[in-house]
């Protein structure tokens, strides 16, 4: 098993540092920061080597050292843009000497009982760390955090509102409290989250996220509904695969998504449906499909 260690670490098992170099050398020390190895294998996905760097920066710092911010996040398993990856936020007090330094962003803060452990490495809570995402992240980024640890049951909506008071007066609280406003439990997904985000900003958030349409084989149920009959659906291969049935084919899957979307039509509603990339590179184009969506069922007769 892998593990990190600091040369201090090192000397104290009887290492020195040509013994270290040659380890180096050889590929069975990886070195993640100026004195912090990793003994082992590093980590194949970009989540896993952002961790393995926030921990090394844990071990050059005091036990009053937390992570936090998009750190503590990547601990908490929630989502985050990969920009956010490429510096390491850590919350120490106020007395401490430590500044920030290249890919390490210092914070200063009273922490109180918003510091926990997380498989072993000290951290702002849950609640303290979605709040601290809602002061430094863009809304959209910060509500699908939010949104996810909600939908998961890993945190409840008056623990956030409790989280975001006592760090009232703090840069970015108006934002963070933008953010917990916005978030709700019934969204599935970040692109669900981040297409809300949008809708909400553009002056057209939907009037229900997850609304059940019965039929005589079961319920269809869709992201977003809008009461003037409008349907709004975010496709995420992940939704498919959460579909399927065990053993059922992507072409059948398909199949049984295109016979779901024709229930939908026949009952006189409008599908609108967009894509990851349109959501990302093209929001735009998402908001122009659904004003025109709205205005073409505000203005026809909807069958009863």
């Amino acid at each position: 098993m892998s593990r990190l260690v600091t040369h201090r670490q090192l000397r104290a098992e009887g290492f020195d540092a040509h013994e270290v170099s040659r380890k180096v050398s050889a590929g069975s020390f990886h070195r993640i920061r100026r004195g912090v190895y990793l003994d082992g294998e590093p980590k194949d996905d970009r989540v896993g080597r952002y961790l393995v760097q926030c921990c090394a920066v844990l071990a050059r710092c005091g036990p009053e050292t937390v992570l936090s911010h998009a750190s503590a996040a990547a601990a908490w398993g929630l989502p985050l843009p990969w920009a956010a990856l490429g510096t390491v936020h850590v919350i120490q007090p106020r007395r401490k000497g430590g500044r920030s330094r290249a890919g390490v962003c210092v914070h200063r803060a009273k922490l109180g009982d918003d510091a926990c452990l997380r498989f072993g490495h000290r951290v702002t809570t849950l609640p303290r760390t979605l709040v601290d995402l809602g002061r430094s992240l863009d809304l959209g980024w910060a509500v699908a955090a939010m949104d996810d640890a909600l939908h998961h049951q890993r945190c409840a909506h008056h623990e956030l509102a409790t989280a975001l008071r006592d760090q009232a007066g703090r840069p970015g609280c108006r934002g963070a409290a933008r953010a917990v406003a916005l978030a709700d439990h019934r969204s599935e997904s970040v692109g669900e989250s981040l297409s809300r985000v949008l809708l909400v900003q553009a002056g057209l958030g939907p009037d229900e996220l997850q609304h059940e349409f019965p039929h005589s084989n079961g319920v269809d149920r869709v992201d977003f509904w809008w009461e003037c009959g409008v349907v709004g659906e975010f496709d995420g291969q992940l939704k498919y695969r959460a579909q399927a049935m065990p053993g059922m084919s992507p072409d059948e899957v398909l199949w049984a998504e295109k016979q779901r979307e024709d229930r939908l039509r026949r009952r006189g509603l409008v599908v609108v449906r967009w894509t990851w990339d349109e959501l990302l590179h093209q929001p735009e184009v998402v908001v122009a499909r659904i004003r025109e969506a709205l205005a073409t069922a505000r203005a026809a007769p909807r069958p009863s």
